[in-house]
């Protein structure tokens, strides 16, 4: 509690003088036809969300991990600079391919087979920019990232392998980005270095979940996220237009720039519906009630189902959909 406490006040220190700084040095986001936004908002409050982590390893670590810590800073260096002044997507990739290699060499992944290592490194890089994507409205990356860590904290102690100390940074840095995000008019937006420093984290702590469970279940855990951001991508290629530009596409988007539903409603959505198909997975591994590889049948279809339902129903034909 002690702990906690100290770190929260880090924590709303840090983004205070974050904010002075962002203001003398005009770090904004000013909203255009494609934003979900109508106020000029200060860019990258998520840096909170590395220096979270910069505080575990500094502090809390049993043991440095000079891999995992090269990939994450790496990253969020070159997602800071991409908020500044944009990079090419020539520039981002190869960064990313680099810090997601440095962050499975932590977890020994190279020692496998190398198409597997070519699988994982590509799924991996896929979700570090679904979740970048993912960014888009007030609160989704703060509730969604609660949701999605706090049941991975959860399974580790089932597994009997808490890791208390790598989340309660993570935890608090959460919450005081929260406390000014998660709100109808938002102080500060997350950045990319506060979206991608998260995904790259969570990957990390997924993949770590797998090799431990020896199943693979726990990608259910992101499970939303992956559905609206693969379907959106299959949308946008049967339309021919190009995945990599920025749109209003996304079935968050449309509900709340099409349909008019809060930013606050349609992210506490999200996030509970994650938090309700994790459950599922943690009470499934407690009790061993059906195979992995059913449950994550089962589920993708029931989440591919309701997706597609509300899809329509707010849309009429995907294919319609405002980019």
């Amino acid at each position: 509690m002690i702990l906690l406490s100290i770190v929260f006040v880090v924590m709303f220190s840090a983004i205070n003088v974050y904010f002075f700084v962002a203001e003398k040095f005009n770090i904004i986001d000013k909203p255009n036809h494609r934003s979900s936004h109508k106020e000029i908002t200060i860019r990258g409050g998520g840096i909170l969300f590395y220096l979270a982590y910069f505080f575990y390893e500094l502090f809390l670590s049993q043991e440095f991990s000079a891999f995992l810590f090269s990939g994450i800073t790496l990253l969020a260096i070159v997602s800071f600079i991409d908020d500044l002044k944009g990079l090419p997507s020539k520039v981002r990739f190869p960064v990313q391919i680099l810090s997601i290699a440095l962050v499975l060499i932590d977890l020994n992944v190279f020692s496998y087979p190398f198409w597997i290592i070519v699988l994982i490194m590509f799924i991996a890089t896929g979700f570090l920019n679904a979740y970048n994507f993912m960014d888009g409205i007030n609160g989704i990356t703060a509730l969604y990232s609660l949701a999605v860590l706090g049941s991975i904290h959860t399974y580790q102690v089932i597994l009997g392998s808490d890791s208390s100390q790598m989340f309660q940074p993570l935890y608090a840095s959460l919450l005081v980005f929260g406390f000014y995000n998660v709100r109808k008019k938002a102080k500060c937006f997350s950045g990319d270095i506060g979206s991608i420093t998260v995904g790259a984290l969570i990957i990390y702590l997924l993949t770590s979940l797998t090799i431990k469970t020896e199943t693979y279940e726990s990608i259910l855990f992101v499970s939303v996220y992956l559905v609206d951001s693969g379907f959106t991508i299959l949308i946008r290629l049967l339309k021919k237009e190009n995945i990599f530009e920025a749109h209003r596409s996304h079935l968050y988007q449309v509900l709340v720039n099409e349909k008019g539903y809060s930013h606050l409603s349609v992210s506490t959505f999200y996030a509970c519906g994650q938090i309700g198909v994790n459950f599922i997975v943690i009470l499934n591994y407690n009790y061993m009630l059906i195979p992995d590889l059913i449950l994550i049948l089962s589920i993708s279809s029931i989440l591919i189902t309701v997706y597609w339902v509300i899809r329509v129903q707010v849309s009429g034909s995907p294919l319609h959909i405002q980019s």
